[in-house]
């Protein structure tokens, strides 16, 4: 698609400059009630984005706001297979121009917000939607100039179980080509802690409900802790080469105090379990579980980075 001539017609027939014409797609992509149209709306949208981006001079930072949050949306567990896999579709088209270029067009934060999405993916239920979102490492892998550590992998078959931990290696390697080590590490630990989980596990403790899957429990808690080594593991191999400025250092120090907090609100929990909670609460008793180890890991590596030392400790 020549996406300068769309756009020239656009400007000429119906009186939208590119800005506004990216508005309007993204709103269709927004409002609309059907999943097809909805998907079709956020692939041109994303299409339209970055060619706007490479080519047009203006700022787009609101747009770019917008369209991060519909792929975030469309990643979401909640939402059904189709809106799933038009965000893997997404993600794997924008790969080579927003995850893995050297020159972060997007910026660090936004960058990383979409390799959130693509973890998430790769975890999705429906197997299509994993396997599409494959893609995205795949395309990756295929930067022979981008990647030396993982280059030996390039001739492999990468599947879905192999992916999520080449994410984690790739986005590791990512952070040292594009010099932002110490920013990176500070936003895997949030990935890491995951707050939200907490929060949600106090709450069902207080109401004394459970909680029920789609999946098999086993299978669905052994993905958590996959995700919480495979993650931790290469964060590990990270620190070595990690720079932490001073302005680093304080949003560490306050990883530090968070995870000390949850530390004591989890261990709160437990004692406020039932006997045998493994057997009792078996849910809540193996969610604080996990995020107790999700905490060890996380104060582990700041104590490696010498941040708040009192407080990892503790």
């Amino acid at each position: 698609m020549d996406l300068r001539n769309v756009l020239a017609k656009t400007e000429d027939a119906i009186k939208m400059n590119p800005r506004k014409f990216l508005h309007w797609i993204m709103n269709i992509a927004n409002t609309s009630g059907s999943i097809e149209i909805q998907s079709i709306s956020l692939k041109f949208a994303s299409k339209l984005l970055v060619h706007l981006i490479q080519n047009w001079q203006e700022d787009l930072e609101s747009e770019t706001k917008q369209w991060l949050e519909l792929v975030s949306y469309c990643s979401e567990d909640e939402q059904q297979t189709d809106l799933r896999l038009a965000a893997a579709e997404i993600l794997v088209s924008i790969t080579p121009f927003f995850l893995t270029d050297q020159k972060l067009p997007l910026g660090l934060s936004d960058t990383l917000f979409l390799w959130r999405c693509v973890v998430q993916l790769l975890q999705s239920e429906e197997q299509i939607v994993r396997d599409t979102a494959v893609g995205v490492i795949r395309i990756a892998l295929s930067q022979e100039n981008t990647f030396r550590k993982t280059g030996e992998l390039d001739f492999h078959v990468v599947n879905a179980a192999l992916a999520l931990d080449l994410a984690f290696s790739l986005l590791c390697e990512l952070l040292q080509l594009w010099g932002q080590t110490g920013a990176g590490v500070s936003v895997l630990l949030e990935w890491l802690l995951k707050e939200d989980d907490l929060k949600d596990l106090k709450c069902t403790i207080v109401m004394g409900n459970d909680y029920l899957f789609d999946k098999g429990q086993a299978n669905f808690w052994a993905e958590k802790l996959t995700e919480v080594r495979q993650l931790s593991k290469h964060l590990l191999l990270l620190i070595p080469v990690t720079h932490v400025s001073s302005c680093e250092q304080r949003k560490l120090y306050q990883l530090a105090r968070l995870a000390s907090d949850q530390a004591q609100l989890v261990t709160q929990l437990l004692k406020e379990l039932p006997p045998t909670p493994e057997f009792s609460q078996s849910v809540e008793f193996t969610k604080l579980a996990i995020q107790n180890e999700r905490i060890s890991l996380c104060l582990k590596i700041l104590s490696l980075l010498e941040v708040g030392n009192g407080i990892c400790e503790s």
